[in-house]
């Protein structure tokens, strides 16, 4: 994931072609490379580690052409046309590690991978989020 990372996400574009081209190019950061990664075998044993892959561009373009007319041209004749524009975007990505495929002698198990700091900021998020809405609920009472 870190060699299609920094090929694709560090890469500066200069014109709206250029963008659409590095767009086509996110589906191999989402390719089953990137989600399973190399089987680790030992003994009987192989072992497969499965990932949840996230990939997210922004990209915005903008160009307006500015018509103005030199002093002295007659109304019926072209006026000068100035392209003005800009743009710019931004992208992300992320992968984490969600479960293991263990292949043995007993058959296949798929084990998930438990994150012990998302559940630990799940649960203070929470009791916050009930302390603050009753610490309102008194205010309100009184």
């Amino acid at each position: 994931m870190n060699a299609i990372k920094d090929e694709i996400f560090l890469k500066g574009v200069e014109t709206p072609a250029e963008g659409l081209a590095l767009l086509g190019q996110l589906t191999e950061a989402a390719s089953p490379q990137a989600v399973y990664g190399q089987p680790l075998q030992q003994g009987d044993h192989t072992v497969i580690p499965a990932n949840a892959v996230s990939v997210g561009l922004g990209l915005g373009l903008v160009g307006f052409v500015l018509g103005r007319k030199e002093s002295g041209q007659e109304e019926h004749q072209q006026a000068r046309q100035e392209v003005n524009g800009g743009g710019g975007g931004g992208g992300s990505s992320r992968a984490r590690p969600v479960a293991v495929i263990s292949i043995g002698p007993e058959g296949v198990e798929v084990k998930p991978v438990i994150d012990v700091t998302q559940i630990c900021l799940a649960f203070f998020s929470a009791f916050a989020a009930i302390f603050i809405a009753s610490k309102k609920i008194k205010k309100m009472a009184k």
